[in-house]
C-alpha cells in the first residue's frame, strides 16, 4: 500500500569525505565514452569505454538491489563487488573496456532517484547518473568524466537534456514521444499522468521561472526537459516526487488518490514544482553552490523558502495559500523536534521542514539572502555552508542568539 505522504526525491549520490574528493580534484579525470543501448522492449547493454585502463569504477552506494539484481557483467574476467565504500566494477588485471547488461527495475527508495521508470506506453526515463562514478588505479582515486551516447530501439525517440555530458546525473527519454514544447519547458508525459499534473506545469512553470530569472537577473541555458510518469495507481494513497537535475525537472506520480486533482493535492504539486525550480537558480553558478559538505537544510530548507516566496511572488498562490502552507512546515517541524530519533526515509523531512523554520527565522527575505548566498559562492567558489549563511546575516546587522 502507498501512504499518503509528499517527497521529494533526493539525489542518490554517494556522501564522499572531503579528503578523498579534494585528492580526485587534483587528479586529471579519466575520460570514458559511455554508450547505453535500449537492447529490448525490458533490457538495456551499457558499454563503458575508458581513456586508459583502470582496476576499479566505483560506482557509489547500492540503489536498493539494482546493481545486485538487475546487472550483469558481460566482459570477462570483470565482477560486480560491494563493500563498506559501496558498489563497483572490479579486475585482478586493468581493464580498459567493460559491459553491463542490465534489466528493467522497478523497486526504489525514498532518497534515490528511481533507475528505470517505465511509462505506460512502453517508453522509459533512465537515470545515467547510477552508470557514473570515479576510478581506481592502484591507490590513485580518479574522476571519470563520462560523455554519453544513446541508441534507441527501431524508431524510438532518444532524448537527452542539454547539460546531461557536464559530469552530472540526468534522465535520458527511450519512448514514442517527442518532447511538447510549451515555451517554458520541453514536456515528455505519460500517458496515464492525470491530466491535472501537466496542466499545472503548463500554468505555474512560465510565471515561476519568470519570477526566478527576475530576482537573481539570471537564466537558465536553453528551456528544461520535463518528463513526468506515474505508476502504481491502483494502489490506496498517493506519493508525488521530484528532482531538479542540470537542464531536466523529473516528477513521478502513483497512487489511486492521485488519479483526481483535489486542492490540497494542487497545492502540493504546485509547491513541489516551485521547490525544485528554486534548486535550479542554486546551483545556476559558474562556480561553488551545492557542494558536497553542504548541510542539507541548507539547500532543502533554502529551496522551501524560495518556492513560498516565489508561489506568492509570481501570482500564482495569494496570500492566505502561503500562509497556510507556511503554517504547515511549521507543525510538522515541531512535531519532528518533539519526536524520538526516526530511522525510516521520511526522517530526511526535517531537512525541508526545520530548515524552512531557521530561514523564515533570519530578518532577511528568502530572495535577499540567496541573491547574497549565490554571490558569495560565486565570488569565492566555496560550497553553501551554515557559515556562509551565518557571515552573509552579519554583514547585514543579524547575530545568531
Amino acid at each position: 500500500m502507498l501512504p499518503t505522504l509528499w517527497i521529494r526525491l533526493l539525489a542518490g549520490a554517494c556522501a564522499l569525505v572531503a579528503p578523498a574528493a579534494h585528492a580526485r580534484a587534483t587528479e586529471p579525470p579519466v575520460r570514458a565514452t559511455v554508450t547505453l543501448v535500449h537492447a529490448s522492449d525490458a533490457a538495456w547493454r551499457v558499454e563503458y569505454r575508458l581513456s586508459e585502463p583502470v582496476d576499479t569504477i566505483e560506482l557509489g552506494p547500492p540503489i536498493v538491489e539494482y546493481r545486485a539484481s538487475a546487472w550483469t557483467l558481460g566482459t570477462p574476467g570483470l565482477s560486480l563487488t560491494s563493500d563498506a565504500t559501496g558498489e563497483s566494477i572490479r579486475s585482478d588485471t586493468p581493464f580498459a573496456r567493460a559491459v553491463v547488461e542490465i534489466r528493467d527495475y522497478a523497486p526504489w527508495a525514498h532518497d534515490q532517484y528511481i533507475p528505470i521508470d517505465r511509462h505506460s506506453d512502453g517508453g522509459h526515463a533512465f537515470y545515467l547518473g547510477h552508470l557514473m562514478g570515479s576510478v581506481r588505479q592502484g591507490k590513485r582515486e580518479r574522476n571519470m568524466l563520462v560523455t554519453f551516447e544513446l541508441v534507441g530501439l527501431h524508431g524510438e525517440n532518444v532524448l537527452l537534456a542539454e547539460q546531461a555530458n557536464d559530469d552530472q546525473g540526468t534522465y535520458a527519454y527511450f519512448g514514442p514521444h517527442q518532447p511538447v514544447d510549451t515555451g517554458a519547458v520541453r514536456l515528455i508525459v505519460d500517458p496515464k499522468t492525470p491530466r491535472w499534473s501537466h496542466d499545472a506545469i503548463d500554468r505555474v512553470v512560465a510565471p515561476l521561472a519568470s519570477y526566478y530569472q527576475h530576482a537573481f537577473a539570471r537564466a537558465w541555458r536553453a528551456p528544461p526537459l520535463v518528463i513526468i510518469g506515474a505508476g502504481r495507481l491502483d494502489e490506496a494513497g498517493f506519493s508525488i516526487k521530484g528532482g531538479a537535475l542540470p537542464g531536466e525537472l523529473f516528477f513521478r506520480i502513483a497512487g489511486r488518490d492521485a488519479l483526481v486533482e483535489a486542492p490540497t493535492l494542487r497545492m502540493n504539486f504546485e509547491q513541489l514544482v516551485a521547490h525544485e525550480l528554486a534548486h535550479v537558480w542554486q546551483d545556476l553558478v559558474r562556480r561553488g553552490g551545492t557542494g558536497e559538505r553542504t548541510e542539507a537544510w541548507i539547500h532543502e530548507g533554502g529551496a522551501q523558502a524560495l518556492s513560498l516566496a516565489a508561489l506568492e511572488g509570481a501570482g500564482v498562490w495569494d496570500s492566505e495559500e502561503a500562509v497556510a502552507f507556511k503554517r504547515k512546515l511549521h507543525d510538522e517541524c515541531a512535531a519532528r523536534r518533539e519526536a524520538p530519533p526516526r530511522r525510516h526515509a521520511d526522517a530526511s523531512r526535517e531537512a525541508y521542514t526545520c530548515g524552512y523554520e531557521r530561514f523564515a527565522a533570519y530578518p532577511l527575505g528568502a530572495i535577499e539572502l540567496w541573491k547574497d548566498l549565490i554571490a558569495e559562492t560565486e565570488r569565492s567558489g566555496a560550497p553553501y555552508s551554515a557559515a556562509m549563511v551565518e557571515r552573509i546575516n552579519a554583514r547585514k546587522g543579524w547575530r545568531a542568539p
